[in-house]
């Protein structure tokens, strides 16, 4: 999906005029301003107003976030709009708050889990429990680097926290439990429930992305629907939704690739997450070459993900952003350097280590060919 700017409101019409409509959007950022202190983040009176006259006009509003549904709705001021709350783990509509028990199973854990981080070494930081999740903050940290690789090291040192899946934020770290639920689940499963024919969806962080993806899916079945987001770079550009001529394979084979990468090759790591995600990208390789499908775009994600997840299966250290919880320390006498990919002639993947060059003298490290 491409950011396009929107300079007039004229490019919605078509979209606005439809009913049922709904106003699908994230909360922080998006319709309250990013402040130092998160628990003081608040709409604007004018955006609080604004949303009471589409609501006024019939306009379904749900805003989907990974706050609390009482924070969410402390935030807002409006009880009539509907809540997908913690990343669409918990919906609260007229009242009354639907839980399932899969995820009702993971607020003790995630309050575990909150304890165990509590102590984190570095200034700035803060732990919010919110219910099944768990979010470390660290906008306020005054050296956010050291701040964030504080953070790491607490996550991968927590106990609890292994039950959890480790997703990355604007300034922020979330843990969620490993359910198929989150944001672009939210939103596609209230689009079917309320009958929406026409959707704008609002968001500006990474962990809106699935929002997104999920527009552009019910978009395919015939949905009027326009999603909004900050430009981002080529690189940042998301795998969902970018199915090649309309194969639903190709969405489905997409969406194993992206969470295979999320699963395994996320900023923690560890050697069964890496060999099972590594498991299903081959997989899914192989069944995009029994299509001789190679060459389109999911093709080319299939290659580019097992790489990813090979060298990061291969690299048995921490370093950068990158923690491996079974390799915790930097190792300069076995990974000074690269590793370099290239596809051998048989179809497989050929990686190699090419040393760095330290004090004149090029590193040896590793070597071999997997």
């Amino acid at each position: 999906m491409t950011a396009v700017p929107l300079t007039s409101v004229h490019a919605l019409r078509n979209i606005i005029s439809i009913r049922p409509l709904g106003l699908f959007s994230d909360i922080d950022g998006t319709l309250a301003p990013i402040v130092s202190r998160p628990e003081d983040a608040r709409v604007t009176p004018k955006c609080r107003e604004l949303l009471g006259r589409l609501l006024d006009c019939g306009v379904r509003v749900a805003l989907i976030t990974g706050r609390t549904p009482g924070t969410a709705r402390l935030m807002t001021g409006l009880d009539r709009v509907v809540y997908a709350a913690n990343h669409g783990m918990t919906l609260w509509m007229d009242g009354v708050d639907e839980t399932t028990e899969a995820v009702a199973g993971y607020v003790a854990l995630a309050g575990a889990v909150a304890r165990e981080l509590a102590g984190i070494n570095a200034v700035g930081v803060t732990v919010e429990h919110t219910g099944p999740n768990v979010a470390v903050h660290y906008r306020r940290a005054a050296d956010e680097v050291t701040a964030r690789a504080g953070i790491i090291e607490a996550i991968a040192a927590s106990p609890s926290a292994r039950s959890f899946r480790v997703r990355e934020g604007r300034k922020v770290f979330e843990l969620r439990p490993p359910l198929p639920i989150n944001k672009g689940t939210a939103l596609e499963g209230l689009v079917r429930r309320f009958g929406m024919r026409g959707l704008l969806c609002l968001g500006d962080d990474q962990t809106d992305v699935d929002m997104f993806a999920a527009v552009a899916q019910l978009r395919d079945e015939g949905l009027r629907g326009a999603s909004g987001q900050p430009a981002r770079r080529a690189d940042e550009e998301d795998l969902a939704g970018r199915s090649e001529a309309g194969d639903p394979r190709d969405a489905e084979r997409l969406e194993t690739i992206r969470g295979a990468l999320e699963r395994g090759c996320g900023v923690l790591r560890n050697r069964d997450d890496l060999e099972g995600s590594l498991a299903a990208l081959e997989n899914t390789r192989r069944d995009v070459e029994n299509d001789a499908k190679m060459a389109s775009f999911v093709g080319r994600a299939s290659i580019v993900a097992t790489a990813i997840a090979t060298c990061a299966l291969r690299r048995e250290e921490s370093r950068g952003d990158h923690f491996r919880t079974d390799f915790p320390s930097r190792d300069d006498q076995r990974w000074l350097g690269n590793q370099l990919c290239v596809i051998r002639p048989d179809g497989k993947l050929g990686v190699w280590y090419e040393g760095l060059a330290v004090g004149g003298r090029v590193h040896e490290g590793q070597t071999g060919d997997r």
